[in-house]
Formats: structure tokens, C-alpha cells, sequence
């Protein structure tokens, strides 16, 4: 994805964040306009957006553990399959993590 395009994908994701969020940032601050935030924010937004176009572009058929990682990666994220895992490794089907009965570790 080209740099205009990625920035287009930000302002709209991030004008969008702002509609829901009547216009408050995560700590309940109002937001800035897009252009007053630090460059590494716009970069994040960037990112994010470019993430979920590709999964768009590739019908939600991604690993993203396997994506290509940018400054701040995607460690951490869930690849949103329908098994989690308990804490001693054994795949619990549905739900979020820790609902339902842990296997015994």
C-alpha cells in the first residue's frame, strides 16, 4: 500500500475511532486532529489500517502471526482461531480465554 493510501486508511480509521469514542482518547481526553498527533502515533494508526486492509484484500484469510512486524509488532495479538489455549498448553474450544473449565494443568 502506497504512503497517500496509507495515510487516507489512517485519517478515516482514526475519524472513525473518534465518532464512537465522541471524539475522547483512551484516557477519556479529547482527541487531537490527525495532524497534531506525534509522528509515531500517525505511524501506528498507519500500520493498523494497512493491517486491516490486508486482511480485506486477503478475505479475512490471515495468520498474523506470520505478518510482517513493524516497530511494536503484532506479539501479543490473537490470531482470533476459535480455540484458546489454557495455561498448560491444551486447547479449550470457543470463547475467550478463561471462560469455560481449565484443563488441569
Amino acid at each position: 500500500m502506497n504512503q497517500d493510501k496509507k495515510n487516507l486508511a489512517a485519517r478515516a480509521a482514526y475519524h472513525a475511532y473518534g465518532q464512537t469514542t465522541d471524539n475522547k482518547n483512551f484516557q477519556g481526553n479529547e482527541m487531537p486532529e490527525y495532524d497534531q498527533l506525534p509522528e509515531q502515533i500517525r505511524t501506528a494508526w498507519e500500520n493498523a489500517s494497512e493491517a486491516v486492509a490486508n486482511l480485506v484484500v486477503n478475505g479475512f484469510n490471515s495468520d498474523l502471526e506470520s505478518a510482517p512486524q513493524s516497530a511494536g509488532g503484532t506479539e501479543g495479538v490473537e490470531s482470533g482461531s476459535e480455540e484458546q489455549k489454557t495455561e498448560g498448553g491444551e486447547d479449550v474450544p470457543g470463547g475467550e480465554e478463561g471462560e469455560g473449565e481449565k484443563a488441569a494443568a
